[in-house]
């Protein structure tokens, strides 16, 4: 019985010295976790203070995500909350220089007027606007509005090739690259199998800046019209040329050339008669809820 009592004293004792740790831990841990509430809010661990302005880490959580997993983040951080402190002392001055002027406010409504209008315009567009664009829709638009495609300078449909210096057939095969008759696929055979290059796509149209890029500036403007032909070398490469189609400045430019704009063009005519219609429905609307009331006679 003796050896029992013992025991249970010191399990006693033994209990007691675990409950004051335990309690000891849990009044550290409740003030270490008032300090850190002091700092933490919903929207995370506040860095820093200027007046009644404050930045938490979460603001700056668009600049940590490039940070890589084995990255310094205070390397990031640092420098974004000095620059952050820097602007929001200068703001603070500002809103003591100018707290009581009307100018500020009007101008801060009519801007947050403004972003508003736009926010909703933009959300109804992407809801209602109809992008689908027919092949058909883009060749009317583009004949009914050719004054608005017009060339700011000469532009060019062309076959230009690069092909080895000394090869055996490379005049048979400059015969076929000038020979209008041969379908631009055959063409290509031909020079693929001569170990050609296709240095303008025959397919593409081209403005004369280009072109002279393209050729080291080796044709002047003047000796650009449909047909012409030139050979030249350069780097012991043999160059030929045939013009196949072209547009001289002021002169409306092809669909081709211009289909990107032209699909450009349609989505905001679109969009500027759908935004027409939605402010329309939206005052009328409003007119039959009595909402709009108009004093002035």
């Amino acid at each position: 019985m003796e050896i029992v009592r013992k025991k249970t004293e010191r399990t006693g004792v033994s209990g007691s010295i675990l409950k004051a740790i335990a309690l000891i831990m849990a009044i550290s841990f409740t003030v270490t976790s008032c300090d850190n509430n002091a700092l933490i809010t919903n929207r995370g661990e506040l860095l820093a203070e200027v007046g009644d302005k404050k930045l938490y880490k979460s603001d700056l959580d668009h600049l940590l995500r490039i940070v890589g997993p084995d990255d310094d983040t205070s390397k990031v951080i640092k420098p974004a909350i000095e620059n952050w402190v820097r602007d929001q002392a200068f703001l603070l001055e500002a809103e003591k220089k100018f707290e009581d002027t009307p100018s500020i406010d009007r101008k801060v409504e009519k801007y947050r007027a403004a972003l508003l209008r736009h926010e909703l315009e933009s959300r109804l567009v992407i809801e209602k606007l109809d992008t689908a664009i027919t092949a058909v829709q883009k060749r009317r638009f583009h004949e009914y509005n050719t004054e608005q495609f017009i060339a700011p300078e000469l532009h060019l449909k062309a076959r230009l090739v690069k092909l080895p210096e000394g090869r055996g057939n490379i005049w048979e095969v400059r015969n076929q690259i000038y020979d209008l008759d041969l379908s631009e696929k055959e063409v290509e055979e031909k020079v693929d199998e001569a170990q050609g290059l296709w240095i303008m796509n025959p397919s593409k149209w081209y403005s004369y800046r280009e072109f002279s890029i393209l050729t080291n500036k080796e044709i002047s403007v003047e000796n650009i019209i449909p047909g012409y032909e030139f050979s030249y070398v350069s780097e012991n490469r043999r160059f030929f040329l045939k013009v196949v189609e072209v547009v001289e400045e002021g002169e409306p430019l092809p669909l081709q050339r211009v289909e990107d704009y032209v699909r450009q063009l349609i989505l905001m005519e679109r969009r500027n008669e759908l935004t027409s219609r939605i402010r329309n429905d939206l005052y009328q609307r409003e007119m039959r809820n009595n909402n709009i009331k108009i004093h002035y006679q």
